[in-house]
């Protein structure tokens, strides 16, 4: 059986008691106001678990935990971005930041002035005509070959 199907199996055997659902429902909404870019794991340590698969476990079995993570996930994530973005521009002005960072940050902040070359030049193929002139005149031969008479197409 494939991992993650004996981990779905092991999470169905798994049973949760009343009273730390009912701790989570109690704690859960004060928990979610301390921050808003917190993982599932930390969320899980701040209400004193060690895992997230007791989240996992209660918002299976109360359908208003559910709908509480639900909503914080769907506005974590531009808050996430925030804070990263924040992290990234600390970093550049202040200074600590390798110069790897700062390529990148300057890409994605400013794309159309630090795109990759190497991509853009790629993307660009010259199409040779087949064509003996053309290619005698662009390619053309060595003088050495020129004297000795040489066939350009060999």
């Amino acid at each position: 059986m494939p991992e993650c199907g004996r981990l779905t199996q092991q999470l169905n055997k798994m049973k949760i008691s009343d009273k730390a659902l009912n701790d989570i429902k109690k704690n859960l909404p004060g928990v979610l106001e301390q921050s808003s870019i917190m993982s599932k794991l930390e969320i899980a340590v701040a209400l004193g678990f060690r895992s997230r698969q007791i989240l996992w476990l209660a918002s299976k079995k109360d359908p208003e935990i559910k709908e509480l993570l639900d909503e914080y996930d769907k506005n974590r994530e531009p808050n996430l971005m925030d804070a990263i973005s924040g992290t990234w521009t600390h970093r550049m002005i202040s200074g600590t930041a390798q110069g790897t960072e700062y390529i990148f940050y300057m890409m994605n902040k400013f794309p159309n002035e630090y795109k990759d070359m190497r991509i853009s030049r790629n993307m660009h193929m010259t199409v040779v005509p087949d064509d003996k002139k053309f290619r005698d005149e662009f390619f053309g031969l060595t003088s050495g070959e020129k004297e000795q008479g040489a066939d350009p197409d060999v």
